[in-house]
């Protein structure tokens, strides 16, 4: 009777051929039977496969691997069968994530592109109702300004530099438009000379 390569895929080996262990189980040549019913070599088959230590073996790959550890009759057909379906499977779930991502990349740029337009819109809407401001004389209003040392030092305003001032009464200005802070005239004596005041040491 002959046998097949390292008496691995032949399914007439004599019983008296495999050997009891301590553990309870048999083994053939020193490699661990597996028996045919049971989910045994189905879940062995799946934790090679899936190990961590393993780079998605290929069916050959993972048979070298295992067959010097256990044994079943036709176990090399059974691992090509087991790897050629997680490759069909991982296949799927690749091509279910691109799609997942490709949609979701879509709505993304969609949400994008209604925020856009409905803010154009309102600012459309804003742009012709809105009315430039008009000031008349003996109007109060509250001025915006920035620090002035803040402006010199940094030569620009920063956003929370500005700031309101108290209410200035609007005085007739120069031209056509009233100016909402008295202008300050410039003293001269008699000589036609005058003094500047120092207001604020900006730098030492």
């Amino acid at each position: 009777m002959k046998e097949d390569v390292g008496g691995m895929i032949r399914t007439d080996i004599p019983k008296e051929r495999l050997e009891p262990r301590a553990d309870g189980t048999l083994c053939l040549n020193g490699k661990s039977w597996l028996p045919c019913y049971g989910d045994l070599r189905s879940m062995i088959m799946h934790e090679s496969h899936e190990s961590k230590y393993s780079i998605h073996p290929g069916s050959e790959k993972m048979y070298q691997d295992m067959k010097k550890l256990y044994w079943c009759p036709n176990m090399k057909a059974n691992i090509a069968t087991y790897v050629s379906k997680c490759l069909r499977s991982t296949k799927v779930k690749a091509e279910q994530k691109k799609t997942v991502r490709n949609e979701t990349t879509k709505k993304i740029i969609l949400i994008k592109q209604r925020i856009q337009a409905a803010q154009d819109r309102q600012k459309s809407y804003v742009d012709r109702k809105r009315k430039p401001m008009e000031f008349k004389v003996k109007d109060r209003v509250m001025l915006k300004v920035s620090p002035w040392k803040a402006v010199v030092r940094f030569i620009k305003r920063g956003k929370l530099n500005s700031r309101y001032i108290r209410p200035f009464k609007v005085l007739p200005g120069l031209g056509m438009l009233p100016t909402a802070m008295p202008l300050e005239g410039v003293h001269i004596d008699d000589t036609l000379q005058f003094v500047e005041e120092l207001v604020e040491i900006m730098e030492h």
